[in-house]
């Protein structure tokens, strides 16, 4: 191809971290001015509070790292660091220097070439409207190639009582999704508008189905939807389809990525994150992770993975490939505390010799559960359904299923987390084991009654789905101008709690912490001149 122009350039990649968070605090008060009115509510839901954790980073800050000639990749809410672009490999020197700069520290480098100086190529592949499936439809099961992988863990009971993700979000970080919009398999998400937001963070554009298909694979075992060929474990999902891996390279910088299009799916209200990506070892052996860091606190990606996992998301992850090479154990992040890490079974319930053991360098017991990993039904590019190996396919198969267990148990993230790993004792092979979706602990949440309805209609009060357990959440449909208060109080009159509401969108809401004691306990709410008021009596456990 003729040589058109330009030099390659190498980006240098560095990680930020400040001090503070000086002059954010102001939007602890709106927080729709940084997070989603799902994500908001979603919180709001699950008793989780919006903390100083969830706001932006200083402005101020990223304007000095620009000044001094950096690029800002991206600033990180969570983790109050900004992951910054060079070509200047001397520049750390004097940001290290800056008073709100805690540490910098290299996440490695990429070269890259200016594209422009070849010509396109448009392949023959690319032109193609649609990629029909090539596989012949089974007459024996709605699941086809993908039967025996759905039944194993007994996600086809959930479908069959209607149940297959409807209105759960699904963000699955990977490599690429290439030709996914193209392929009849996956019809029924662009023509029902299920793809919600995608994002190449790797190249800073919207186009995530020109790269690689490792995460069309995984998003087939999620999401295809040609019965009698291939069906996945949440085929009525919804999804958020994120690019964060380079598959050229192998470079700590792509964590980084995976933590801004984490923080991405929190903000826009994701259910579940999966994720079949695991840093281990780096092309330069000066970045190399440790078989120590593998204590879910240490690594970048797992340090945000538990971050994630605290914001009310299930975060799936593979438990990694290395268990028959030298590393032998997990992945980060999978070695994330609150972080599900699938390991990899054959049809018989058999662990694959390559899925990765625990336990972690703490030596908690990991991985947490098992889907099939080995021999499974995937999509192709070519349109073919294949079977293919890796714990990159047990972890999204196990995620879809949870997502038509959200679905059909109206369950909390952690509620479900923690109804997955319940059972026999766990092992290091593969945690809990192979889950079944119709055991009784798997069952819809029914609302506890209120211990009192309130006479105006205007005024809603509601505890968590399963148990009067706390916290639990306060809201009014109401929306006057003035701001409005809760008092928490016993019946001997002593205040135990009292803090104004949080506004967002038309209505206020607040979160409850439990009372300090047992007996009858009022809730009042007011604005200052209208008063709505409810009674419940509290056990303290």
């Amino acid at each position: 191809m003729p040589l058109l122009s330009a030099a390659d350039t190498t980006d240098y990649f560095y990680w930020v971290t400040f001090k503070d968070k000086a002059g954010s605090e102001v939007y602890l008060r709106h927080p729709d001015q940084f997070l989603s009115n799902r994500s908001i509510l979603k919180k709001y839901a699950a008793g989780i509070a919006i903390t100083t954790e969830d706001l932006p980073v200083s402005e101020h800050y990223l304007s000095r790292l620009r000044q001094k000639g950096l690029s800002v990749q991206f600033a990180s809410r969570w983790l109050n660091a900004a992951c910054v672009v060079t070509h200047d490999t001397g520049a750390m020197a004097g940001i290290k220097k800056l008073n709100f700069v805690a540490s910098a520290i290299s996440l490695g480098f990429r070269v890259r070439e200016d594209m422009s100086r070849y010509e396109p190529v448009i392949s023959g592949l690319m032109e193609e409207k649609s990629i029909p499936v090539k596989t012949e439809p089974s007459s024996v099961s709605p699941y086809g190639a993908a039967q025996d992988q759905i039944m194993q863990i007994k996600a086809d009971e959930l479908h069959r009582k209607g149940f297959t993700g409807k209105g759960i979000q699904i963000a699955i970080l990977d490599a690429g999704f290439y030709m996914a919009n193209r392929m009849q398999l996956f019809d029924s998400l662009f023509l029902q508008g299920r793809i919600l937001k995608t994002f190449d963070y790797v190249e800073n554009e919207d186009d995530v189905f020109d790269d690689d298909d490792h995460g069309m694979q995984v998003l087939s075992c999620i999401a295809a939807n040609k019965p009698g060929v291939m069906l996945g474990s949440a085929p009525g999902a919804e999804f958020l389809l994120f690019r964060t891996e380079d598959a050229s390279v192998e470079m700590p910088f792509e964590e980084a990525l995976w933590v801004q299009a984490a923080e991405q799916a929190d903000k826009l209200g994701a259910d579940i994150i999966t994720s079949s990506l695991g840093y281990t070892t780096f092309d330069d052996d000066r970045f190399n992770h440790k078989l120590l860091d593998l204590d879910g606190k240490t690594t970048l990606i797992s340090r945000a993975a538990e971050i994630a996992a605290s914001k009310g998301m299930l975060v799936v992850s593979s438990a990694g490939n290395e268990g028959d090479v030298t590393w032998g154990k997990l992945a980060a992040p999978s070695d994330a505390a609150h972080v599900i890490a699938v390991a990899a079974v054959d049809k018989d319930g058999e662990i694959a010799g390559f899925s990765s053991r625990g336990p972690t360098a703490d030596g908690r017991i990991k991985p947490d559960i098992a889907a099939m990993g080995k021999r499974t039904a995937v999509a192709s590019a070519s349109g073919y359904i294949v079977k293919s190996n890796g714990t990159s396919y047990s972890a999204p198969l196990l995620a879809g299923a949870l997502a038509s267990a959200l679905e059909y148990t109206g369950m909390t993230a952690s509620q479900l987390r923690n109804t997955l790993l319940s059972g026999n004792k766990p092992d290091t092979l593969v945690g809990y084991g192979l889950p079944d979706f119709t055991e009784p602990k798997w069952k819809p949440v029914i609302p506890a009654p209120k211990s009192h309805e309130s006479a105006d209609p205007r005024f809603i009060h509601w505890v968590p789905a399963d148990t009067l357990n706390f916290p639990f959440v306060i809201g009014t449909v109401f929306s006057p101008e003035k701001q409005w208060t809760y008092k928490l109080s016993c019946d001997c009159g002593k205040v135990w709690q009292q803090a104004p509401l949080d506004r967002v969108a038309a209505n206020w809401y607040g979160t409850i912490i439990a009372p300090v004691a047992t007996g009858l306990h009022f809730l009042e709410v007011t604005d200052g001149k209208m008063v709505f008021k409810e009674s419940f009596y509290y056990q303290k456990p």
